[in-house]
């Protein structure tokens, strides 16, 4: 049964991240440059775009 609900749970978050975009898309359309508020990430930004946002380590 746990190993059901797994994977219940890991196509229903793949579900969601394909209908709605990841963090970077979601912002984007909704408050970022391409949205009618025209506000930038700043902070919120990703590392590479010297922001303070980093990804978990590899391990």
């Amino acid at each position: 049964m746990d190993i059901a609900r797994t994977v219940v749970a890991a196509c229903t978050a793949a579900a969601l991240v394909a209908l709605s975009g990841l963090a970077a898309g979601i912002h984007e359309r909704g408050l970022g440059v391409s949205s009618a508020l025209k506000l930038t990430r700043g902070i919120n930004a990703l590392w590479t775009h010297r922001g303070a946002m980093h990804p978990m380590p590899a391990r």
